[in-house]
């Protein structure tokens, strides 16, 4: 009988050592799992937020465009109250506007110690000392409103007005009228050629010109048309990755797609169909991510090439947004400016 005990117990104890091995297993199992699903999500991690970057900066300012100086931490931000710089990323604002005859901004661009900034109502200004002091370089009888600026890989200077396109070959020395007709919402330029051009025209739609804006042509094929008026860009986003995908916003219809340098447009990102977003970036990361700025909705991003957009708005309590940046450096970061709150910066924290 203590023999036939013994075993009972034995027995009785290799089950349960059995049961605790497959819950052991069971567990691992689900944590791998729950690394993989982690690993593999779309988005920012659940504790990633905006922090107010205004050190330096005015009470209740908007800002309404922003760019940096490419590999640096080199920062300029466009006002009602003129040019703001940053010289660590945002940490902090010193006022950079001596010169400027019209604070407006509505427009900047960057390329070295070279600094244009585009006005509503005085055209637009050149800083060849880094913002330290402004030029006016614009004709009184070219349109002094100021859509988008833009600097090409080839230094060629580009003005998106309410009155057409120009550009300018000297540094903004002389400007040349290569479009002659509508209000240019933005200018966009072929990563890897600047001879093609892209620009969005209000109520005409959208152009591309292949020979740096000597001759146009159409690009609508796809997009939104009430019969009379046709859905204009008011921005074009290559694919970091390829730029044969490129994305449009219209603030109208949004957002399309095209997989072809934009001779056809087809509509995705049903989630933001509804809401008007007003401009696009990426940053070129692995995978690439994309981000998108609506008019009252916060801030949208993607990792999966528009397919699924997730919100992320932690800490932006609740700011009407004006304008979205991601620099371009090695590490490459999020800002948005915005109406009467100042300026944000994402952080993954």
């Amino acid at each position: 009988m203590k023999v036939q005990k013994q075993k009972t117990d034995l027995n009785k104890e290799g089950s349960f050592r059995m049961r605790m091995n497959t819950i052991l297993l069971l567990i691992i199992a689900q944590m791998a799992l729950l690394h993989i699903m982690c690993s593999n999500a779309t988005g920012p991690s659940p504790a990633a937020g905006w922090q107010a970057m205004n050190n330096g900066l005015p009470e209740n300012i908007t800002v309404k465009a922003i760019t940096n100086v490419a590999g640096t931490k080199t920062l300029y931000i466009g006002t009602y109250n003129g040019v703001f710089k940053s010289v660590n990323n945002g940490d902090s604002w010193s006022q950079a506007s001596d010169g400027l005859t019209v604070l407006d901004i509505s427009a900047l661009a960057a390329q070295g110690d070279l600094v244009f900034a585009g006005t509503w109502g005085g055209g637009v200004f050149r800083s060849t000392n880094s913002g330290d002091s402004w030029t006016r370089v614009w004709k009184n009888d070219q349109s002094p409103h100021i859509n988008d600026l833009l600097i090409d890989g080839s230094g060629i200077v580009w003005a998106a007005t309410e009155h057409g396109l120009f550009k300018s070959v000297d540094q903004g020395v002389s400007w040349m009228k290569v479009f002659t007709y509508g209000k240019i919402r933005c200018v966009n330029v072929h990563p890897l050629n600047t001879d093609v051009i892209y620009i969005g025209v209000r109520w005409h739609g959208n152009f591309r010109s292949r020979d740096k804006g000597a001759t146009w042509q159409t690009i609508n094929k796809g997009v939104y048309s009430d019969g009379q008026d046709v859905a204009s860009a008011n921005r074009f986003l290559f694919h970091p990755d390829d730029p044969t995908k490129m994305f449009m916003s219209t603030g109208w219809v949004d957002l399309y797609f095209s997989s072809d340098s934009g001779d056809t447009w087809q509509l995705t990102a049903s989630r933001l169909s509804e809401l008007s977003v007003i401009s696009l970036a990426a940053a070129n990361d692995s995978p690439v991510d994309i981000w998108a700025l609506t008019e009252a909705d916060g801030v949208y991003f993607s990792q999966n090439d528009s397919d699924s957009w997730t919100p992320v708005n932690d800490g932006l309590n609740g700011a009407k947004l004006k304008s979205l940046y991601v620099t371009n450096n090695s590490h490459p970061t999020v800002f948005v400016g915005t109406l009467g709150k100042g300026i944000y910066r994402y952080a993954d924290k």
